[in-house]
């Protein structure tokens, strides 16, 4: 058998956390995300990256001594 072959025999990642979850009777409750996140997720988390940045910037240009 060769290395291509055997690596073909394993299962995904997703498939062994899946099966993990299934065993576990927790399958249920975590549920896997089906889509990548929306437009709005990546709004939000730009917008708050940038007010941490800026808020960053603010705190440590106010601190420094000239």
């Amino acid at each position: 058998m060769s290395m291509t072959e055997k690596r073909t025999d394993q299962q995904s990642l997703r498939q062994r956390r899946e099966a993990m979850l299934a065993r576990l009777g927790l399958d249920e409750k975590h549920k896997m995300p089906l889509a990548p996140p929306t437009p709005a997720f990546w709004t939000i988390l730009t917008v708050t990256v940038l007010f941490t940045a800026l808020g960053l910037i603010m705190v440590l240009s106010s601190s420094s001594v000239v």
